[in-house]
């Protein structure tokens, strides 16, 4: 029975080197090879919805623009967001922006708190999107601070495991000292 405690601990030492010298660096690597994926296709659908909007806005189509942000709506790339002219006229919105309606100036100290991404076609500055911070769901991804983790899970399990075996050889050795 005390060989048996000693066999079950070093096979938990073994599976958890297993886990943190094999299967850990593969998934660690994997996630930041997923992250990478998803942040170049975040901006790839940001570049795409910029260049949309300024195609439209460059035409002066504002109910394209319109059409536009509720598609982006819809795909779940943008939940409050609207379109300014280079006038700074408010001409497409989607959610509720505080004190912003279609066919108005952007107030200039709402003006400071909303993000902006400039919309050009040509050279020239055709309009731009404004948003609220959080409300855009294209931008880059946030690190990846639980693969990071991994590494130290698995070598806290690594040296549990160790312990663990230390412990039941010891107790082995204590209990008859001419078996092993």
């Amino acid at each position: 029975m005390r060989i048996l405690a000693l066999l079950l601990s070093a096979s938990c030492v073994a599976i958890s080197m297993w886990l943190a010298f094999g299967l850990v660096p593969q998934t660690r690597d994997a996630i930041r090879s997923h992250a990478a994926s998803i942040t170049q296709s975040r901006a790839q659908a940001k570049a795409l919805v910029t260049a949309s909007l300024a195609t439209a806005m460059f035409e002066r189509d504002y109910g394209r623009a319109q059409e536009l942000l509720t598609q982006h709506l819809d795909a779940g790339f943008l939940t409050r967001a609207a379109v300014v002219n280079s006038e700074n006229a408010v001409v497409a919105l989607i959610g509720v922006l505080p004190d912003i309606t279609i066919g108005t100036t952007l107030p200039n100290a709402l003006a400071a708190e909303l993000r902006r991404t400039p919309l050009t076609m040509r050279s020239e500055t055709v309009g731009a999107l404004i948003y609220l911070a959080g409300s855009i769901e294209i931008g880059p991804v946030a690190g990846d601070g639980p693969a990071d983790l991994l590494p130290l899970a698995a070598g806290a399990l690594v040296a549990v495991s160790l312990l663990a075996f230390a412990a039941s050889f010891v107790c082995l050795r204590r209990s008859s000292p001419d078996r092993l």
